[in-house]
């Protein structure tokens, strides 16, 4: 299995988040071992600054998830 992880761009600054640490730790921890879980060959972990904050998004090559379940997933970290 590989894992690429990119973070910003190569010029980019410190990226900083303000948030519940272990609620966030969680909410990531979670979508990388579901990632794991069902991942054939491939993960990656994207994090960039944005306009508004940082955007942290983690994609596998994986079955994926139904729009109905996906709705589901947030409102635990909210």
């Amino acid at each position: 299995m590989s894992l690429k992880l990119t973070y910003g761009e190569p010029s980019a600054e410190r990226m900083t988040v303000h948030a519940d640490r272990e609620k966030m730790l969680q909410a990531l921890l979670n979508v990388v071992a579901n990632a794991t879980r069902h991942a054939r060959r491939k993960i990656e972990i994207r994090i960039a600054a944005e306009k508004d904050g940082v955007v942290i998004k983690v994609a596998d090559d994986g079955g994926g998830i139904s729009t109905g379940a996906a709705s589901a997933l947030v409102p635990p970290f909210c």
